[in-house]
Formats: C-alpha cells, structure tokens, sequence
C-alpha cells in the first residue's frame, strides 16, 4: 500500500494502519475486543502497549520525514521519559495499582 495524500481522516487510518491486522475501525468486532485485551494485558504487565507493524511499512518513510523535520524543535534530555511521564512515576504508578483494584471497564 502506498501513501497517498489525502484530506479524508477515514481514508488516511487506512493508509497509516494496516486495518486487517489492527482492526481499530470495527468495534463492535471480536477482533477488536481481542487487539483490546491484548493491549489491557500488556498495560499490566509492562505499564504500555507495543504493536509491532501497526504503522504500515509503505507508510513509515512519510513519517520519517516528518519527524526529520520537527527534529530541531525536539527537546534533548538524557533522562528516560514515557509519554505518561519520568520513568520512576511509571514503576511508582504500577506499585499502586497493584494495591488498590480497579474495577473493570462497564460493557458498552
């Protein structure tokens, strides 16, 4: 698949995610419900989700580019951070949640 320029948000996901494999757009689906709990596992066990491929590889370049281009806005750091914060907050985080139960999410 190639990236193609294009102004609809719909038939952008379907460019940057292979929707086959990720099926982020039908959920209602029992695949989605299984990429869901594949990612809620992976939350408890490492504190963040990892899929592997879920950008679409013809689509990766794009992004290389753009990111090329942001990268003299970037802040350096020689810290570890996350998305969700400074790495010790993360460890502090998961030692929490393991004494106080969270209930599970009502069914929609």
């Amino acid at each position: 698949m190639k990236p193609q320029k294009t102004d609809d948000k719909d038939d952008l996901i379907d460019q940057l995610v292979d929707l086959d494999v990720f099926p982020i757009d039908q959920r209602e689906s029992s695949a989605y419900f299984a990429l869901v709990e594949q990612a809620r596992a992976s939350l408890a066990l490492d504190g963040c989700v990892r899929f592997g491929q879920f950008i679409n590889p013809d689509y990766q370049s794009r992004l290389l580019a753009e990111t090329e281009k942001l990268e003299p806005l970037a802040l350096f750091s020689s810290k570890e951070y996350t998305p969700y914060g400074p790495l010790q907050a993360i460890h502090l985080n998961r030692a929490i949640r393991k004494t106080i139960p969270i209930a599970p999410p009502a069914a929609v």
